[in-house]
């Protein structure tokens, strides 16, 4: 594990018994911040893994072979902890910029070649178009009624334009807190191609089949 919790009495833990099934423990004593007395709670009446157990090593889940019976942090604490771990001081830049703006930083972690990357998030101001408070009316720029023969065909390739536009802008469906202005951008590049002289981008795989840059 890249960082390091330390136990305290009564925290909850994984305890991994002979069997190799993990079961709920609670810390009962701490030796040091790898070995600790844990009172381990049976899956069923009569199991014989559970009880008072001393001087128990944490184990790293990451790390082959295990070793049994061994103690182990959940996933939900390992977690919270690296987010912990991620918080910058107040006297940061990348923090003073996100006070700044009044946004909040999501995730950030030094990568291996020494530099560094976050994430922010910001709210939307308050007079964004989103949020601007009046009846909708459809602007109908590229209008065709039921009577015209195209209508259905241009349905079909705006309806391809914004999969992609709500793909884009969600990170194919895995981002709920999405940036509506993003959204919008995708969908003109989605009808009308990139912001390139023909439209086109230069990396092949970025047009769609037969189209190439």
């Amino acid at each position: 594990m890249s960082i390091t919790i330390k136990p305290t009495l009564g925290r909850i833990v994984w305890y991994r018994g002979e069997d190799g099934e993990f079961r709920a423990a609670i810390v009962v004593g701490v030796n040091s911040d790898f070995n600790v007395n844990l009172q381990v709670l049976g899956h069923h009446a009569g199991d014989t893994q559970c009880g008072p157990m001393d001087s128990v090593t944490h184990a790293d889940p990451e790390q082959e072979p295990l070793c049994f019976p061994s103690w182990h942090w959940m996933p939900y604490q390992v977690e919270q902890a690296k987010k912990a771990e991620a918080m910058l001081p107040a006297s940061h830049p990348v923090q003073q910029l996100a006070n700044a703006v009044g946004g909040t930083l999501e995730h950030v972690e030094r990568l291996p070649d020494g530099t560094g990357a976050a994430v922010l998030s910001m709210p939307l101001p308050a007079d964004h178009w989103l949020t601007e408070r009046g009846y909708n009316v459809p602007p109908m720029v590229f209008r065709k009624g039921t009577d015209d023969p195209e209508r259905q065909e241009w349905a079909e390739k705006i309806r391809a334009a914004g999969r992609y536009a709500v793909r884009c802008a969600t990170i194919n469906g895995t981002e709920n807190d999405f940036d509506p202005d993003a959204l919008v951008q995708n969908l003109v590049v989605g009808m009308l191609g990139y912001w390139t002289p023909d439209g086109l981008s230069k990396e092949a795989d970025a047009n769609p089949p037969g189209l190439t840059g």
